[in-house]
């Protein structure tokens, strides 16, 4: 079994305040959510997607995918993405890693634009399925 880091909602809430936005179906229902934060690291790219305004959801959706992953289809679940699907007031709290699925994220290293695609499903008891992603950001110096 393979390793995978623990990312908390406070890491992701800490990142650079970007635009951007995911476009993603929950329940089958086409839904838009803009990115809050992202930050580009050494070894990876981070972002955070807020599911909570004007969804009813109290959501969110983490990603963090290593730079040697980029440009590239990864197949789920995988060392180099981790893609956290979380809420904290569902009874009980949800917080599930996409494990089946891929991800695909295009960035150059002069730009500030990160493009992606998702393909995902998860379900954890029943709450909410997610699948069929995909978004756009720019990261302003």
């Amino acid at each position: 079994m393979s390793q995978v880091k623990k990312y908390s909602a406070e890491f992701f809430k800490s990142l650079q305040k970007v635009n951007g936005a995911l476009s993603i179906k929950v329940n089958d229902v086409a839904e838009n959510f803009p990115l809050s934060h992202a930050a580009i690291r050494e070894r990876d790219i981070s972002l955070y997607f807020d599911m909570s305004e004007g969804s009813g959801f109290n959501s969110f959706i983490g990603l963090v995918i290593n730079k040697d992953a980029l440009s590239k289809k990864i197949e789920l679940p995988s060392n180099s993405v981790y893609l956290l699907f979380q809420d904290p007031t569902a009874e009980p709290p949800q917080e599930w890693l996409a494990s089946s699925g891929w991800v695909r994220v295009e960035w150059e290293e002069s730009s500030g634009r990160i493009q992606g695609l998702m393909n995902f499903r998860g379900d954890n008891d029943d709450y909410a399925v997610l699948e069929d992603g995909k978004f756009d950001v720019t990261i302003s110096p």
